[in-house]
Parts: structure tokens; C-alpha cells; sequence
């Protein structure tokens, strides 16, 4: 059976392509020159140039002895069955070059077939490398793979003679042929040096004109911003489209948007431009537009030849999807003001529900995006089966403050299903795609099926979970789109795959398999989990009664989304004189369980009163359905919030944490820090560890903690606090500040670390006060990071110079992702200059790429992220990337930095998390999460602060 035939799309109308053929002449060339050009590479030419952008053959036999493992477009005449490669149709040249796109002229030469498909292309100017005619100092090639067939008697005259029968067409359609060897023995046309051609061409217009028809579908558009991106590479392209805003950062790199204006097909949502056409589009005559020269699209085998849509569409315009094609949508800040705003009017709204105003404000934004079907494109088979869709969709809703979207006012548009709940509906089309946009990037998850959603919320970079019914799968759908956002795929038990619009498809999916696998990824990506912090008591002297309260004020403050838990061992500070209780009022706001009895302690010959009560403390973080929970003993504190902590297990897949054991009066081995600990609720239930401790069956040795080191094992990682017990009486009201945790403390210890961790709320003067001076905040190396109430500066101010501004001058400065651009004398320099500038007691915030984080931190998502700038997905490449990628020209990690501060001349030189920080003035100012996500972020990011 015959290969389909391809037509040649005219991607490169108007523009110079190069044939790159065997003749030894392009020995000594420098080919470097051809870097941005169109190249068609013959036979094994392309290895003298493998960046060539098509390969063609029309020798069967050359294929089947080489066999390339070329990257680019493969062309070819021999009716080859290959999904690599794409079949013409071979013609006598006698009447001239073929003039049907999916037919080429050649007979005794493939030169003759590479200038067909160069014309068919669109090229204006064709240049010719390698077309000697003859022998050139004894080489018929310049390529080290040697042919094993040998010349044939009189080829070169044929050669001759076939170009001059093509000379004709080519003159007649206009286009220019350059031989690039002055010394050829081919004189059908003008020869030049390459030289010469190279500097001509660089006095010459760079980009032809394209105009370029785009598709209907709203996630098909966004899609296809992938395939304009890269045609402006080369093109100056016109855009014809139903959407001119999901294109706005295309149109600032010079995209032409003509807006589709068809009465009889409206878009499926209005923006900017198409909002604007006539209110009565049945009575308005619609622009006509020019003709365009290639249309993107595809169609269902085209998707099942590519691999996915996105490569059908890149297949539609003769294309190879690139290793990661870039349909990112930058969301103007306006976007998301506007989707705020509206959000807001919404639940203020007369009527609204008072829990859904307070949980707007507290929860993190799920977009909601209902099953529905519309006229316009009906397609049953697609949807999910809707009593699945709705469990999975319950068993995260309340962890987020829910936004439904549909546009039920649209001809046709229903929801397919019982209407779900949830805390706001935009069903009547309130938000137009700008508002949308930012309503998707705004949120911390988005909830939807196949369709525009999934693909929008990988635009914006946003976490998404995508529930498939039939007609589609995930690896045809939305897999290309992975890498710009975290993407959960729920598919059938069998997924379909038959792109039918009616098929009955068997859309039984595996809830038990699928709601674990919906809440872990909601947890991890979007949703804050639910923490359970609880300390072991005993309270029988008024220090130790004044130390609960202290732990309780510390962790209200610091940890506002934990619920606290006290578990007392019938402390006499806690207990009435008859036995009884005292009131549940104790210790307002903090839950307390209370033993009715104390079985003492095993090393002073009692049992494990302190095993039980631990226990407890885990059983009912497990009765309560917490995602973690964390141990912060009675007699100790900790001054760090909790949830970043967390955050970060969950990263890193971490079920259980603690820190290094250190201020015991001897060095322990194989101890964990049992006063401080981090634990995956999940982790201790499936582990069985409460009984597996067993402390009920406990006798004096060994210790817990050396117990509860071996049960966990492998699984337990320590974290990067300073954290010390005070066993040898050297921790003081001097020093404690500079710890994150201690226990074992004279009470003058502990109240210094209070007070450090939560200063006293100022006392009111009685004396009127000054008149508020507004806070002088400088934010260095902005970018698109313009922090409200700071000054923002980019390439304005050089950080390698003096800064512009007196001594003593600003509260804060702030610079992120901007000092690995000098080197390190610079970079000292400049926090020296920052230290002039700062008021004395002002605060310097840093940020930078880690090598050590990532090394430490990086997985395999981060690897892959950064293999565009680095030789290999892997830690190497990833390390690579950040050293020799982005302009960088120094080196940093976490000690390197706060080290240069220390130096620089700050104090109190710590260092800091993300979005986090004992200054007011410096808590969620970071910008660099919006480009790369807060994950990856996270693992290349060091940050530290310190104070004049």
C-alpha cells in the first residue's frame, strides 16, 4: 500500500533556504553562519550540519544502510512507511519543477528534489552548498560517511542538464538560485563566495510576511500559541482569529491579531477585541479579510500519526513540535485585580453567604469547572461519568473556597449531572477571558475535564486536576502541556480513545484508586492540609502553668490554620481539689485531653505515662482525619511556623522529621529529638507505628527516643534548625533567642525566647503620636515583580555601581534573583552599598539560585524543567543550567550568601523561607514563584536577611 502524501505547507514564503549538498567545496566552511537560516540538509549532509531544518532522500538504498537519528522534518520520494517521515510524490523534471505541493521533480540528482521542495516551501532565494559538478582534490563529499556505491560514469553532465531543465520554472515563479561555490562546474546560475552570500544576506529584510488562520475552540487557541511562537521565529505573522487577548504578549513581540468577525459563529467567550464588534452581529457586514496562507488545525488522524493535538497542529503547518512547546500565557496584573474584584462583589453581595465571604479570605481558590455541553460542539462521549466526577470533586471542595464556571446563557450550554455546590457560581458568563485568566491564575487548584480548562490552567501555570470521560485520553489531550503545570490525569479504567463525539465509551473510573491520588496531589499542589500541633503536659508548679500558656500564645500566633491539642497527665494545676477537671475555659482556643491519672514515668519506675500520652496525641490526629501532625513537647518551644515545614515534607515526599540531637549532657547515638516532630498522618496509619511502639508493653530500656528512631528508620529526615536542649544548663536569656527551639530551660530562658519570637504589642504613648512617616522600601532587579508600596527598580539602577541614594535612607531593601548576575566582588560591593543605604536597625532581604538546594532538593520535574538550558534531564544538567544558563556569573548557596552579609557588615544574619519572615515589611514579596512555580522555586531559591 502506498505512503499518504504530504503537502508542503509555504512556511518560509519570501524567505532564503539553503541546500546543503555532498560536494567536498564545504570543506573549510564555517556553517556557524547558517545558525537562524532555513537549511534542507542531502543524504548525509546533514551531519556536517545536524541543526539543518529538514533532511531529504530519494535514494532508498541511503536510507536503508544510514538510517539517521535526525531530530528535524524528514522529506522524501521513495514512498517510505515511516511515521518520522513525510512522502511527495516523484515526477520526470522534463516540463520544469512539479507545481502540486505534494509532488517533486527530480531525476538523476536529489539537489533537483531539495529545489522543488524549497519552492513549495515558499523561499523567494535559494542558495546552493555543496553543488560542485566534479571532483574537488580527489573527495566527492564533505561529510565523513563515505557512500559505498560508485560514481557513475557521466552523472555530472546529467546533473547539468537537469538543472537547466528546471531553470526555466524557477525564473518564471521568481525565484532567486545562488551557486555558493565561485568555483562549480554547474553554470546554470550565478555563483558567489559564501561569503559573499552570508554578508549580502544580512543587508536584506530578515522576516517574510505569513498571514496564518487560526482555530475556533478556546483551548485550541491557546494551544496554537505554541505554533505562533515559533513561526515568528521566522515570520512576520498576521493572526487571524475569534481572540485578540489570550495573544497580548505575541502582539508586544510584534504578532498581527485581525479579528474573525462571523455573525453566524460568535466566539465562545468575549475579550477585549471581540467584545468591541457590533451588539447586532446578524446585521453587521463582517471585515473581509486576506487570504491567509496556512490555516493551523488537525484532525483525528493527524493527532493519532503526531502523537497529540498540539503535534497535529504543528504537523498542519509542516512543523516538529519542539522537546517543550511553549504555550505559556502571561496574565496581565490587571487580569487579576479584575478577577479579585469580582470575586469579591460576589460574596459581598446582598444575600451572599456570611461563610462563604469568611472562607474566601482564608482558604486557597479552586476553580470549579461543571460537565456541560453546548450547541456549538457537541460531544457526549467527552465528558466524564458525572456521579465519579462529583465524588472526586467532593473529596477536596472543602479544602478551598470554590469557584464554579460555566456560561449557562450560551445557545445549547447545559451541565451534564446533579449541579454541584459550591461557594461561588459564575454561571451566567460574568467573566469575560481576561477576567477568567485571572481568575485561573489566581486560584491554587483548578478542578475541570477535558476541554479549554485543563489547558488554560497549564497557560497560567497553575496546579490542575483533569477528569476524561471517552472520545480522548490524556496522552493524545493534555500531556504536552505537563511540564508548564503540575497536571493530575483521572482516566477510566479503559480509556478511550476513539475520537467519536458519540461513541458509547466505558467511562468507569476506580474511586478507591483515584480519590487517594485527587487529595494527595490537591494537598500537595494547592489545598492547605490540616495540622494537628499538640504537646505532652504535666503542669505542677506555676512556671510550668506560665510555660503552657507560652506554648499556647507562640502557636496561636505562628500557626493560625493548626488546631492546638494539649494531652495532660492529670496535672494538679489543671485539677480541682475534689478530682474533678477544671472547666474546658482553661486554656481557651487550645484543646485539652486530660488523663484522669499519672503512671509516671519508666526511668523513675512508673510505666510510659510519656509514651501514652504521645500516643494519644497521634491517635487522634488519626480519629481526626489530619494530613500532619506535629509533636512540639509541653516543656519546649518552637518558634517557627509549621506549615512551610510541612510544605516542604510534602515536596519531598517526607513522612517524618526531626533535628539533630544536641545539648545532652553526653552524646546520644541513634536518638531521635522526640520533643520535636513532624509526622504524615498517613504515614503513621499505614505504618501501624502507635501500635508498633507499643507503649503499653513498655519496660525501662531502651529509651523512647532510641524506640521510635528504629521504627522509623530510613523514613525520617532531619531538618535545618537550630534546635538544643538545655541539659547542661547552657542555654540562657543571653542566647536563647538565636535557637528555633529549646527545652529544659530556667524560666528567664524561656521568657527571652517569647519574646524574641513574638515581641510585646506596643504600649499606647500619652503623649499624641508623630505623624505616621511612610516606610522607604527598595526593591532591586524587580523585573515584572513590582511590589506595591516599594520602590521598584530593574535595568535602571546597575547594582555594580553606587546606588543612587543617601546614607541612611531606606526600612528595607529587597533584591531577588538579581546578585547571581555580577560577579562576587560585585555582589559584595553592592550589599555594602545596600548597608550605607539602610537606616540603622533596616533589614536586607536576598534572594538567589542554590547550587547546594539543588542538589539537596532537586527531583526529576525540576531536572526536566531545566533541560532546556542544560545538556541533560538530570541533577548534572539541572546544575549546569543555573552555573552557564540566564546570564548568571557567579555561584551561590545558603552559607555562601549569609556569609557575604556577615561580612558585608549585618547582623542578626539569618536565614529566611519563603513568603515567610519575622519583618512585616518582608512576608510575601517574592515574584519569582509566578514564573516557575512554587516547587521549583523553592528547590533553587536560597534566601537570607540581616539587619544594619
Amino acid at each position: 500500500m502506498s505512503a499518504k502524501l504530504w503537502s508542503v505547507p509555504p512556511l518560509w514564503r519570501g524567505e532564503t533556504v539553503f541546500i546543503l549538498a555532498g560536494g567536498a567545496s564545504v570543506l573549510g566552511q564555517d556553517l556557524s553562519a547558517l545558525a537562524g537560516s532555513h537549511v534542507i540538509a542531502i543524504n548525509s549532509a546533514w551531519r556536517t550540519y545536524p541543526h539543518a531544518d529538514v533532511l531529504f532522500f530519494a535514494d532508498s538504498r541511503w536510507w536503508t544502510k544510514f538510517h539517521p537519528d535526525f531530530a528535524g522534518l524528514i522529506v522524501t520520494t521513495c514512498e517510505w512507511s515511516d511515521k518520522r517521515i513525510r512522502n511527495l510524490k516523484k515526477i520526470a523534471p522534463g516540463k520544469g519543477l512539479a507545481e502540486s505541493p505534494d509532488r517533486l521533480a527530480l531525476q538523476t540528482t536529489s539537489v533537483t528534489g531539495a529545489i522543488n521542495l524549497a519552492v513549495h516551501f515558499g523561499a523567494a532565494r535559494i542558495v546552493l552548498l555543496g553543488v560542485d559538478g566534479q571532483i574537488v582534490q580527489g573527495r566527492r563529499h564533505h561529510h565523513d560517511e563515505a557512500y559505498p556505491w560508485p560514481l557513475v560514469k557521466g552523472c555530472f553532465d546529467k546533473h547539468a542538464a537537469e538543472f537547466k531543465a528546471i531553470a526555466p520554472s524557477l525564473a518564471k515563479l521568481g525565484v532567486e538560485v545562488i551557486n555558493a561555490n565561485p568555483n562549480s562546474a554547474i553554470d546554470v546560475w550565478p555563483k558567489l563566495s559564501f561569503g559573499d552570500v552570508v554578508s549580502m544576506l544580512q543587508r536584506l529584510p530578515l522576516k517574510p510576511s505569513l498571514v496564518v488562520m487560526s482555530m475556533y475552540g478556546m483551548g485550541d487557541c491557546i494551544h496554537e500559541r505554541a505554533v505562533v511562537r515559533e513561526l515568528m521565529k521566522t515570520n512576520d505573522v498576521e493572526l487571524q482569529t475569534y481572540y485578540t487577548s489570550m495573544f497580548h504578549d505575541l502582539e508586544a513581540e510584534g504578532l498581527r491579531v485581525t479579528m474573525v468577525d462571523r455573525p453566524n459563529l460568535p466566539p465562545r467567550i468575549r475579550d477585549a477585541g471581540n467584545a468591541a464588534q457590533p451588539v447586532s452581529r446578524a446585521q453587521a457586514a463582517p471585515a473581509k479579510l486576506r487570504p491567509h496562507d496556512i490555516k493551523i488545525g488537525y484532525d483525528h488522524a493527524q493527532t493519532k500519526r503526531h502523537g497529540t493535538l498540539l503535534d497535529g497542529m504543528f504537523g498542519s503547518v509542516g512543523m516538529q513540535v519542539p522537546e517543550r512547546p511553549d504555550f505559556s500565557l502571561p496574565v496581565k496584573p490587571e487580569w487579576r485585580d479584575r478577577a479579585r474584584k469580582l470575586v469579591q462583589e460576589a460574596v459581598n453581595a446582598e444575600g451572599a453567604n456570611r461563610e462563604a465571604k469568611e472562607s474566601s479570605m482564608a482558604k486557597p481558590w479552586m476553580i470549579y469547572r461543571p460537565i456541560v455541553i453546548n450547541a456549538t460542539w457537541p460531544c457526549p462521549s467527552r465528558s466524564p461519568d458525572p456521579e465519579a466526577y462529583a465524588a472526586l470533586y467532593r473529596s477536596i471542595k472543602d479544602r478551598f473556597f470554590t469557584v464554579s464556571v460555566c456560561d449557562l446563557t450560551q445557545k445549547g450550554e447545559e451541565i451534564v449531572g446533579e449541579e454541584q455546590d459550591a461557594d461561588l457560581k459564575l454561571h451566567r458568563g460574568e467573566a469575560d477571558f481576561e477576567t477568567l485568566a485571572g481568575l485561573f491564575a489566581e486560584a491554587a487548584l483548578v478542578f475541570g475535564n477535558a476541554g479549554f480548562t485543563p489547558i488554560m490552567a497549564q497557560a497560567v501555570g497553575t496546579p490542575n486536576i483533569c477528569v476524561y470521560g471517552g472520545n480522548e485520553s490524556y496522552r493524545f489531550t493534555n500531556v504536552c502541556g505537563a511540564h508548564l503545570a503540575p497536571t493530575l490525569p483521572i482516566e477510566p479504567v479503559k480509556p478511550c480513545e476513539c475520537f467519536d463525539r458519540h461513541h458509547k465509551c466505558d467511562k468507569t473510573i476506580d474511586l478507591a484508586k483515584a480519590v487517594p491520588l485527587v487529595e494527595t496531589f490537591a494537598i500537595e499542589h494547592g489545598a492547605t492540609p490540616r495540622i494537628l500541633v499538640f504537646g505532652t503536659t504535666y503542669v505542677d508548679t506555676p512556671d510550668k502553668a506560665k510555660l503552657a500558656e507560652q506554648w499556647q500564645a507562640l502557636h496561636e500566633d505562628l500557626n493560625p490554620g493548626a488546631h492546638l491539642l494539649l494531652v495532660d497527665s492529670a496535672s494538679p494545676e489543671w485539677w480541682c481539689e475534689d478530682g474533678s477537671p477544671k472547666p474546658d475555659d482553661t486554656m481557651p482556643g487550645c484543646q485539652i485531653y486530660s488523663f484522669p491519672d499519672n503512671i509516671g514515668h519508666l526511668a523513675r519506675g512508673g510505666k510510659d505515662g510519656w509514651g501514652r500520652a504521645f500516643c494519644k496525641g497521634l491517635e487522634m490526629a488519626i480519629d481526626g482525619q489530619y494530613d500532619y501532625v506535629v509533636h512540639i513537647e509541653g516543656d519546649s518551644l518552637f518558634s517557627k511556623p509549621v506549615l512551610p515545614i510541612i510544605r516542604k515534607m510534602m515536596a519531598g515526599g517526607v513522612p517524618a522529621a526531626s533535628v539533630p540531637v544536641a545539648g545532652t549532657k553526653r552524646n546520644e547515638h541513634g536518638w531521635v529529638e522526640t520533643g520535636l516532630m513532624f509526622f504524615s498522618v498517613d504515614y503513621l496509619w499505614q505504618t501501624k507505628f502507635i501500635e508498633r511502639y507499643d507503649w503499653w508493653n513498655r519496660t525501662r530500656s531502651p529509651t523512647p527516643e532510641k524506640v521510635i528512631f528504629d521504627l522509623i528508620g530510613e523514613d525520617l529526615r532531619m531538618l535545618p534548625l537550630k534546635a538544643e536542649r538545655g541539659d547542661r544548663g547552657q542555654i540562657t536569656a543571653e542566647n536563647a533567642a538565636g535557637l528555633d527551639w529549646i527545652t529544659h530551660c530556667a524560666p528567664e530562658a524561656l521568657d527571652a525566647f517569647v519574646e524574641f519570637a513574638m515581641p510585646p504589642e506596643p504600649v499606647e504613648a500619652e503623649t499624641p503620636a508623630a505623624p505616621d512617616v511612610p516606610l522607604v522600601k527598595l526593591n532591586f532587579g524587580c523585573g515584572t515583580n513590582k511590589l506595591d508600596g516599594w520602590q521598584n527598580f530593574d535595568a535602571e539602577i546597575d547594582i555594580t555601581r553606587p546606588l543612587p541614594f543617601p546614607e541612611n535612607h531606606a526600612d528595607f531593601i529587597y533584591a531577588e534573583h538579581v546578585v547571581e548576575h555580577v560577579d562576587y566582588t560585585q555582589a559584595l560591593k553592592f550589599f555594602a552599598e545596600c548597608r550605607r543605604v539602610l537606616k540603622p536597625g533596616g533589614v536586607i532581604r536576598i534572594c538567589v539560585p542554590s547550587l547546594e538546594n539543588i542538589r539537596l532538593r532537586g527531583d526529576q520535574a525540576y531536572f526536566d524543567f531545566t533541560r532546556k538550558w542544560g545538556p541533560s534531564a538530570d541533577m548534572r544538567g539541572a546544575m549546569h543550567a543555573i552555573i552557564f544558563a540566564h546570564g548568571h556569573k557567579a555561584i551561590w548557596s545558603q552559607g555562601l550568601l549569609e556569609a557575604c552579609l556577615y561580612f558585608a557588615g549585618f547582623e542578626d544574619v539569618v536565614p529566611a523561607e519563603q513568603h515567610c519572615s519575622s519583618h512585616a515589611g518582608l512576608i510575601d514579596v517574592e515574584g519569582h514563584h509566578r514564573v516557575i512555580g512554587e516547587k521549583f522555586n523553592w528547590i533553587e531559591s536560597a534566601i537570607a536577611e540581616g539587619r544594619k
